[in-house]
């Protein structure tokens, strides 16, 4: 999830495209709603 959010090129503040991970990785929002809760924790994201 990492390595595919950071080909994303992403911005501060910029939104993470939840649909199209699900896309990308064939899983429901659970799992990747989860990874983000994770990269989070890591501190890694930054929620707002």
């Amino acid at each position: 999830m990492l390595a595919w959010l950071r080909q994303r090129d992403l911005k501060p503040g910029d939104h993470v495209p939840e649909r199209l991970a699900t896309e990308a990785f064939h899983v429901s929002r659970t799992p990747v709603r989860a990874a983000l809760a994770l990269l989070t924790e890591r501190g890694l994201l930054e929620r707002r």
